[in-house]
């Protein structure tokens, strides 16, 4: 093999891994969020969960509790903390790891 075609096979090898990372990556993020939409006060399996984020889900189905509380009240509210980003910056700590709280503008508040 020359030079080119080494570099070649190693590139393509390297966008294989990647790839393979990031279907991994999705999977523990998808598990994550279904255990996530699970959890609470009413501890609802991940396979029930997945089952009531059915689109197609029938009208009998759509009315139980436990599809209401994860259609209207615990998907809703993951959607908004993986839209901002988790924690708001005003409830980040300070770079030591010590108990301040940073504020997000330099106004500081009491």
């Amino acid at each position: 093999m020359t030079g080119a075609a080494e570099l070649s096979e190693h590139r393509r090898q390297l966008y294989i891994k990647r790839l393979r990372l990031a279907a991994l990556l999705c999977l523990l993020l998808l598990a994550a969020a279904l255990w996530r939409l699970g959890a609470g006060e009413w501890d609802i399996p991940a396979a029930r969960v997945a089952a009531l984020l059915n689109p197609f889900l029938d009208e009998a189905s759509r009315t139980t509790p436990e599809a209401l509380v994860i259609r209207s009240v615990r998907l809703p509210r993951f959607l908004a903390a993986v839209g901002t980003g988790g924690l708001p910056p005003s409830r980040a700590r300070c770079c030591r790891g010590c108990s301040q709280i940073r504020s997000p503008s330099p106004i500081r508040w009491g």
